[in-house]
């Protein structure tokens, strides 16, 4: 999971915070160190996406625009605009849209009658509505990745709502607002990511009722109205189980990093952790989240911004995909052609669609032996609607085989969902005994075992060629023989 935010213990004006480093042309001025990833890590954020298995949430870092002739954040300007029209004293020269908030409620008459607690709501309002803005690069950026379908902002702006329909323009983007006031808004029970990309606000958007985040007081409001049972967004949630986050710039403190996480990930959180990353300015130096992180299964990054790391991201993913790729170009599974149930006590065949033949041959030497075998014949990319049901298979699996090749190490010019397969494994893996191999990878052609593009979990194990495939259809047969010998005398 990534977190881009700049949140530290303590501190109460989460969505608010606004960056203050320098900007020119789009590009910080001081000397970012971008993040401390290894290009496994990349390659398996990459994977992540092409398989549709992340989620971004956009915070106020990456406002980045350029407003008559100066680069700031969208937070930066409103921040500078309220001071004017409420007549605030006592800031410093260039204070944050956190601390505006703070001395409105500060400078506020005692006089309950003279107390325009809305007023800057509306001030708020008439700002973003009073002229045209421009789309952020890194939203537009983030756009360009077509292969992100669900967004969820923590802004009370429309600018992702603004770069969607700008890049996408074919499918306009459905958008909805969990609010304070009115009844439980979530996704539809049948959200389909094919109907084209959508956007939530976790905390409300701008709107003439003034029900969004600004204050902190909003943003406890918000989070215990998330926490109780019957006005949480059931749906979103189960999309946030499903799926990693990519948040980004959302100024997270401490605090509600931990309950983001657990209003998310449910029982999830406590059970089997969360795993991804986290990449932001300020997170890596606070020590206790970042050792809570490191528990849940989560990288954190070193130095570097939310623009910087979606100008990187952006970067990798054009190098590897190129920009044309669309997700909704994919097939798309038919009536009948949904993956059928796995038995118990199967191994998992997992093949680029070039090796299908290959794969038919393993399959039938581990059936011969009176395995059983769970392979996807149709070799589909599948929606979400099957991708759970394979992630499932692949953890209850006996074990995992993947076919190692020329053609699944390379680079591929289009996604292909083998590795989604690869990466649900290594997840699955690392709830299994060290003792007993979970990974089996068998190798179908003279491909090195030492390559550039074989996962370090598979290198780690015993990786046989395919003319050794008997000894490991032998020692499979025995260990599943003693596994249910075992459930029997239980």
């Amino acid at each position: 999971m990534f977190f881009s935010g700049r949140g530290l213990p303590g501190i109460i004006f989460p969505m608010n915070y606004s960056p203050k480093c320098l900007v020119t042309d789009g590009i910080s001025s001081y000397v970012l160190v971008i993040m401390n990833l290894e290009e496994r890590h990349w390659e398996r954020l990459l994977a992540d996406i092409q398989g549709h298995q992340v989620v971004p949430v956009i915070g106020p870092e990456l406002l980045v625009m350029e407003v008559d002739g100066e680069t700031l954040t969208l937070h930066d300007y409103l921040a500078r605009e309220l001071v004017k029209r409420l007549d605030l004293e006592g800031l410093p020269e260039h204070p944050g849209f956190h601390e505006v908030v703070g001395a409105f409620q500060e400078q506020q008459p005692t006089d309950r009658k003279r107390y325009e607690k809305d007023e800057i709501y509306y001030q708020i309002r008439s700002i973003l509505e009073g002229r045209d803005w421009p789309v952020p690069e890194p939203l537009r950026q983030l756009a360009e990745i077509r292969h992100f379908e669900l967004f969820v902002s923590t802004t009370f702006d429309t600018l992702m709502e603004q770069a969607l329909d700008e890049v996408r323009g074919a499918n306009r983007t459905r958008s909805f607002s969990y609010c304070k006031m009115e009844k439980v808004v979530d996704l539809p029970d049948d959200f389909r990511a094919e109907d084209g990309p959508a956007i939530f606000h976790f905390f409300g958007k701008v709107n003439p009722m003034n029900d969004f985040s600004v204050t902190d007081e909003d943003i406890l409001e918000y989070a215990h109205r998330l926490q109780s049972r019957d006005l949480r967004p059931h749906n979103l949630f189960d999309q946030f189980r499903n799926k990693r986050l990519l948040t980004l710039g959302c100024s997270f403190p401490g605090w509600l990093t931990r309950f983001f996480l657990a209003a998310a990930k449910g029982d999830e959180l406590f059970t089997v952790g969360v795993s991804g990353f986290l990449a932001d300015e300020l997170t890596w130096q606070d020590k206790e989240l970042v050792g809570f992180l490191k528990r849940k299964r989560t990288e954190v990054c070193g130095k570097g911004g939310a623009s910087e790391f979606v100008a990187e991201l952006h970067k990798r993913w054009t190098a590897k995909f190129g920009k044309e790729i669309d997700p909704g170009h994919e097939p798309e599974p038919t009536a009948g052609e949904e993956p059928p149930d796995m038995p118990a006590d199967s191994v998992f065949i997992s093949f680029l669609r070039n090796d299908r033949d290959m794969a038919r041959e393993v399959a039938a030497r581990f059936r011969k032996a009176g395995i059983d075998v769970w392979f996807d014949e149709t070799n589909l990319s599948p929606g979400d609607r099957y991708e759970r049901k394979i992630a499932r298979h692949i953890f209850n699996c006996f074990a995992f085989v993947p076919l190692i090749s020329q053609h699944s190490i390379e680079r591929h010019a289009h996604p292909e969902f083998y590795r989604f397969e690869w990466n649900k494994a290594i997840e699955a893996a690392e709830f299994r005994p060290k003792t007993l191999p979970f990974f089996l990878p068998v190798i179908v052609d003279d491909t090195n075992p030492k390559a550039e593009g074989i996962p370090q979990e598979f290198r780690d194990g015993q990786m046989l060629p395919v003319s050794r495939l008997d000894e490991v259809v032998n020692v499979t047969r025995d260990r599943i023989r003693d596994r249910r010998r075992e459930r029997r005398a239980l």
